[in-house]
């Protein structure tokens, strides 16, 4: 018997199954030799054909039984061999089956453990969304704790500058109260020794009008003395008239000399005192003395004219009109130097008070600042606390 291949015969099945797959009627239709007459010729040919395929499957399954047979014989002892390997695959297979159970309750098992580990996630992540808030939150008051940090410390250096510009200030100040003083202090030695110039004069003036008195006192006799030489020598009426007018000029003269010096006197005394020449005022009341001896002598002796007086009293007049004017000046300039002196103790006081409300406001600014150092090392605090929380929240 011919041996055919698995391949030839696989090959011969298809080809078969294509030509099965064909009607009868198509493959004659489409036979080359088919021309629409012989059509029973193209039958005998199909039919011839078609025998051949059957004799040719026939052939080919007498050969499939004997390959079949000889395989049944050769398969028996595979049979009992795979037979006992089923045996060991259904023990293997029965194992299995206890051991997906165990497995199925260890999944069991896994799948509680693992809800649990998902609440725990669940958890984790809830708290992780809070860490992440909380530290959002920290991040923010971390920023606004370093935000005050750094106007503090702006503060604490704007406060040294102030504090700074206060201390110049007030050196300033300080320095121009000194130089006030002093010039306070030449203004009060000038005028302590104005007043003391002065009361020397008046000093000396009061004894000018003791000397005036005594003049006049000594005068007035002489003009007793006279008038009475007069009435008995029996002079003409004229001459007497006018050794009385001359007489009543002279007293007038004395007088007014008199009221001027006391005048003058009550002046000093009562502060209106000033820078002037009392020197100058001194000669001429000695002058005006002198001129008064040698009126009465001219009246003893009759050798000056009443023209001469009247001349000589305009110029006592004028005089004492001269030392009037001076003493008024010198009294200004007494009154201008106390008034100085008072803007100079008004300014040092201003100064002072000025200086006193620059040290008040240095305290409050010293404490202010010792209140912004606590309030930095509180922030500091606070900022390391809050990294160190951050830290925490990071691990």
């Amino acid at each position: 018997m011919e041996e055919w291949t698995e391949d030839q015969i696989y090959k011969i099945i298809l080809k078969i199954s294509q030509e099965q797959s064909e009607s009868f009627i198509d493959s004659m239709e489409y036979h080359q030799k088919f021309n629409g007459n012989n059509i029973n010729e193209i039958l005998m040919i199909g039919i011839q054909e078609k025998e051949e395929v059957i004799k040719e499957v026939l052939h080919m399954i007498n050969i499939l039984f004997s390959k079949l047979n000889s395989l049944k014989v050769e398969n028996e002892d595979h049979i009992s061999q795979y037979e006992h390997k089923i045996m060991i695959l259904n023990q293997e297979y029965e194992q299995c089956l206890s051991h997906i159970k165990e497995l199925e309750n260890v999944n069991e098992n896994q799948n509680e453990q693992n809800e649990k580990l998902f609440d725990q996630i669940q958890r984790i992540e809830d708290e992780l969304s809070k860490g992440r808030l909380k530290y959002t939150q920290i991040q923010n008051e971390l920023e606004k704790k370093e935000m005050q940090l750094k106007e503090n410390v702006e503060f604490i250096q704007n406060n040294e500058q102030i504090k700074n510009q206060m201390r110049k200030r007030q050196q300033d100040l300080e320095d121009l109260i000194n130089q006030l003083k002093n010039e306070n202090f030449q203004k009060d030695t000038q005028i302590g020794k104005l007043i003391s110039k002065i009361k020397d004069q008046d000093d000396k003036l009061q004894l000018k009008d003791m000397e005036i008195k005594n003049y006049i006192k000594e005068n007035e006799k002489q003009q007793q003395a006279s008038n009475n030489e007069q009435q008995q020598t029996q002079h003409d009426s004229i001459k007497k008239e006018k050794k009385r007018n001359i007489n009543y000029m002279t007293r007038n003269k004395s007088n007014t000399i008199l009221l001027r010096s006391e005048t003058l006197h009550q002046r000093s005394q009562s502060q209106f005192i000033g820078q002037f020449d009392l020197e100058q005022f001194k000669d001429q009341c000695a002058a005006s003395v002198k001129s008064q001896k040698s009126e009465s002598e001219d009246d003893q002796t009759d050798k000056k004219t009443l023209k001469q007086e009247n001349d000589e009293q305009q110029e006592l007049e004028k005089s004492i009109n001269e030392l009037k004017g001076k003493l008024e000046t010198a009294n200004n300039e007494l009154q201008m130097a106390e008034n100085e002196k008072k803007q100079l103790q008004a300014q040092i006081v201003s100064l002072t008070s000025e200086i006193s409300v620059f040290k008040i406001k240095e305290k409050k600014m010293a404490l202010q600042q010792k209140q912004q150092e606590k309030r930095l090392t509180e922030l500091q605090s606070g900022k390391t606390q809050i990294y160190n929380r951050k830290k925490q929240i990071l691990i």
